[in-house]
């Protein structure tokens, strides 16, 4: 019989990370032994509050409140959405939940060495997690990027794509590395882009494929490989936060979120 991967979801709980928690948690090969939830909102020791207006000012007020509504609005309403938000997959499925604002601290180190992991898999994370930490994972620890690198490298890779009219995007799985999204590259897979996605559904239809690309890498068993890997260290630009112009141009060609994802949110999905 074979053995159960043993896996560590490291997340920022949104929706999406919650599409991609669903599929390994349906999967008989996966044993989802911990969650570990960012409470970080942008830096280390910054209060939420700072945080949120500092994003404002940045993103501008539709963007955070695209934002809120994929976190917090998700923890709030997702007893009613289609997706339970983590915290709630966490109890209903009785896997432990810790929450940190710095995955490197000692007080983690020695959750994780304790858990001893075969993989670590990031999805929708927003720390940069050292080496001496994800080298815990005994096989690999990886992370679900929405796009295909090493293009779009950075933060919400699909705004960008919209933006810049791709007619191609993707997502890739990718092993962690001293840099963000530079690790090597294990799986992508293409995803075209249609003229009715909105951010929202595009980044759905991508993390719920990420989830999907994870589960295929290891039950190929192939997570002690190393061969066959694309390098994505290649330089390339970096993308922050969207600016407020950003955000302006987009809304005037796209949406960050429909009433037709709000429907789609609050329908249960058919059998």
């Amino acid at each position: 019989m074979k053995q159960k991967e043993r896996l560590v979801f490291c997340t920022y709980p949104s929706f999406y990370s919650s599409l991609a928690l669903q599929k390994l948690l349906a999967s008989p090969d996966i044993d989802v032994i911990a969650i570990i939830s960012s409470t970080r909102n942008l830096r280390v020791k910054e209060n939420a509050l700072a945080s949120s207006f500092a994003r404002i000012i940045k993103s501008g007020l539709r963007y955070s409140a695209y934002l809120w509504m994929i976190t917090s609005g998700h923890y709030i309403f997702s007893r009613w959405s289609r997706a339970l938000c983590v915290e709630a997959l966490a109890k209903k499925n009785h896997i432990p939940n810790y929450q940190t604002n710095n995955i490197n601290n000692s007080k983690m180190d020695e959750v994780i060495r304790g858990l001893k992991p075969d993989v670590l898999l990031c999805t929708h994370f927003n720390q940069r997690i050292a080496p001496e930490v994800y080298a815990l994972a005994e096989k690999s620890a990886l992370n679900i990027h929405p796009s295909l690198l090493p293009d779009l490298k950075g933060v919400d890779p699909s705004f960008y794509a919209l933006l810049n009219n791709y007619k191609t995007t993707g997502v890739s799985l990718h092993r962690l590395d001293e840099e963000f999204d530079a690790g090597a590259v294990v799986l992508n897979q293409p995803h075209e882009v249609k003229s009715t996605d909105s951010l929202f559904s595009l980044n759905c239809e991508l993390f719920e494929a990420g989830g999907d690309l994870c589960l295929t890498y290891l039950n190929r068993g192939q997570s002690r490989q190393q061969n066959n890997l694309t390098e994505t260290k290649e330089k390339t630009h970096y993308t922050s936060w969207p600016s407020a112009s950003d955000v302006n141009i987009f809304k005037k060609h796209k949406k960050l979120l429909s009433m037709q994802d709000i429907k789609w949110i609050f329908s249960k999905p058919s059998l």
